[in-house]
């Protein structure tokens, strides 16, 4: 769960929109937009500041490998305070 509380939301893309061979220091430091990431057409979402999101990641049950791409906005956009909390599982 996420929410914003001061500040821009958290971005995130469609699953469809993104190559998942490029996330993370697979991307080799290179921003989102120009690392191959992101798939021809695709479309950054944001989510409203005080809107709660609720986001499935790749460890959600179930879930495995379809995990939403979220991403915090860019620095230049000032301060935000955001509240995380992750799920736990008990086994």
């Amino acid at each position: 769960m996420l929410c914003t509380y001061r500040g821009p939301g958290t971005e995130w893309v469609d699953d469809a929109a993104v190559d998942r061979r490029f996330l993370g220091a697979a991307s080799g430091g290179k921003p989102d937009e120009v690392s191959g990431l992101l798939r021809p057409g695709h479309r950054i979402e944001r989510v409203p500041p005080f809107a709660v999101a609720l986001l499935k990641g790749s460890l959600w049950q179930g879930n495995g490998g379809r995990g939403i791409v979220h991403r915090s906005p860019g620095v230049g956009e000032g301060l935000r305070v955001l509240v995380a909390l992750d799920a736990g599982w008990a086994d």
